[in-house]
Order: C-alpha cells, then structure tokens, then sequence
C-alpha cells in the first residue's frame, strides 16, 4: 500500500524525494536540511508554507503547495449518481 503523504510536497519532512518531479527534488532537499524550518515544523502549530520566506525561498515547491492545498480544502464528495441523472443528452441538430 502507498503511503499517502510519499509523494505529496505539502508535508515536506515525510515526503519521499525519489517519489516527487526531479524539477522539486533539488529544492525540496534544501528545505528539509534547514534545521531552523526543520524545528520550527516540530511544532504542530507552526505551518510552513504560511510563511512567506518560504514561497520567496522556494517557488516551485510553494507553487505545487498552492495545488495541492487547494485540492485537500475541501471534504466535499461529489454525488456522480444524483449528477448522471439529471444529465440530458442532447439530440442531433
């Protein structure tokens, strides 16, 4: 079974670099080797990519953060069968 946070930047301290694009490997590897970010992230309060050090620091990784933050916002589960239903397939013209 995969584990869920291998390959995904946002947790940047349990990610698997061999598992990530080779574009964020390099900058991913520096920010886990800064030890004040490194202590600083110990602390379930603190977020990293709150900060803006970070996004200037590392854009490509606060880039691919934006995306995968954006996709763990919400809880929300689409209802494909309620949507399948309504759907009216349009005759030919």
């Amino acid at each position: 079974m995969k584990h869920r946070n291998e390959n995904r930047v946002s947790v940047p301290f349990k990610v698997n670099v061999a598992k990530i694009e080779l574009s964020l490997q390099e900058p991913l590897i520096e920010l886990t080797s800064d030890e004040i970010t490194r202590a600083k992230s110990k602390d379930e309060k603190y977020n990293i990519w709150k900060t803006t050090d970070i996004a200037t620091k590392y854009p490509l990784l606060w880039d691919k953060v934006q995306g995968d933050l954006q996709l763990s916002l919400t809880s929300i589960e689409p209802n494909l069968k309620k949507f399948v239903k309504k759907h009216q397939p349009q005759g030919s013209h």
